[in-house]
């Protein structure tokens, strides 16, 4: 019950105010901390869900992509929904580094995770945004905004959704910052 709480505390500061945000998302960080030196003993798909929670709400992308990828070695079918988070957000991260050549490797780890899912699970929207993401970063805008048209179909949204603007937002500073700095590896 106590990581349901840090995940709905963290998605939902998500929505805040920037100083809101860091706010409610170090709270939710603390929560989960807590909870993963007590998993011993725990259901494998509950600390599987804390940890990746965990991974997510503090930033760490990478170890979140690295669980995702232990989870389908275990046969957790959905653990490619955290490689596809995890890769995607830290293709976002070595975009903002100026690491261009990394940053479309991760997002290419992204898109091919999320073409695993989609087969299997083809109607969660938030799986389209985060995909829209890792499109995005691959300099694909048709797809990208496609992938949000489809996750505001399937969430019953309008394109004005906070979580689909974000994501152009996103992409939209990151092109930017291309076009200004140069590229560097």
């Amino acid at each position: 019950m106590q990581s349901a709480y840090a995940s709905i505390l963290g998605d939902y500061s998500e929505q805040l105010s920037p100083r809101q945000r860091q706010r409610g998302k170090g709270q939710a960080v603390r929560l989960l901390r807590v909870l993963l030196h007590r998993l011993r003993g725990v259901e494998e798909i509950e600390a599987f869900r804390s940890r990746n929670e965990y991974y997510y709400h503090s930033g760490q992308f990478k170890k979140q992509y690295s669980l995702g990828r232990e989870g389908v070695s275990r046969g957790m079918v959905r653990a490619v929904y955290s490689q596809g988070v995890g890769a995607a957000w830290h293709a976002k991260q070595l975009a903002e580094m100026r690491k261009p050549r990394l940053a479309r490797l991760w997002a290419t780890k992204s898109v091919k995770a999320w073409k695993v899912f989609f087969r299997r699970v083809p109607d969660y929207y938030n799986a389209y945004v985060h995909y829209a993401l890792a499109v995005g970063i691959l300099d694909r805008p048709e797809e990208m905004d496609r992938a949000r048209r489809v996750a505001g179909r399937l969430s019953r949204r309008p394109a004005s959704y906070r979580e689909f603007r974000e994501v152009r937002a996103i992409v939209g500073r990151l092109a930017l910052g291309r076009q200004n700095q140069g590229e560097r590896s």
